[in-house]
């Protein structure tokens, strides 16, 4: 599943994000993780609306210490490409504005400036 999940980035197609998007809720981490990076990696606008929701994965652990900052972090990125052009993408990133998560936050409201 992992491998389908990043062989997805390459395709950057409306029907490769909605697929992705599905895999943000699968059981293992991993393949959570994988679809994350595979969002990230994109440059179609069907990617903005799954990179939000992406947001709200829990994309587990890494020797004791979750990735949800560092990946959290990469898509606020990834969202930030689509600050000028697609409000979904403005939406999401003020909500990454109001994370838990000190350093996805201050990267969020950096983004918004």
């Amino acid at each position: 599943m992992i491998g389908a999940a990043e062989a997805l980035a390459d395709i950057d197609h409306a029907d490769a994000a909605a697929i992705a998007a599905m895999l943000l809720t699968d059981k293992s981490p991993r393949v959570r993780l994988s679809a994350a990076s595979t969002l990230n990696h994109m440059t179609n606008a069907a990617a903005v609306e799954p990179l939000a929701a992406a947001l709200d994965v829990d994309y587990g652990a890494d020797d004791g210490r979750s990735r949800n900052p560092q990946v959290h972090a990469h898509v606020v990125r990834a969202l930030a490409r689509w600050l000028p052009s697609d409000p979904r993408a403005r939406v999401a990133v003020e909500k990454a504005g109001g994370s838990s998560i000190a350093s996805v936050k201050f990267l969020a409201l950096a983004e918004l400036k």
